[in-house]
């Protein structure tokens, strides 16, 4: 069963003069006990990642579901 399953994720953060992307249409998804590590060179996007996944951050578009249910659609007390 997918825990998480996120489609198309993207994210940028505004700078003085533009968008930066972070993120670019990420797939992720995490199947239950499953463990996964998130690697990657500083700056790459982990932490944006792990932010979004987990509800603690929008994203800019794309989904993320969390036990199937949309994190866009639920209450800090949905679960």
């Amino acid at each position: 069963m997918k825990i998480i399953d996120a489609r198309g994720i993207s994210k940028s953060f505004k700078d003085i003069k533009e968008d930066k992307p972070v993120l670019n249409h990420v797939d992720f998804s995490m199947e239950e006990g499953e463990f996964v590590a998130v690697m990657g060179p500083s700056g790459s996007g982990k932490t944006t990642l792990l932010f979004c996944v987990s509800g603690m951050d929008t994203v800019d578009s794309g989904r993320v579901l969390f036990l199937n249910r949309s994190l866009s659609e639920c209450g800090e007390r949905t679960f």
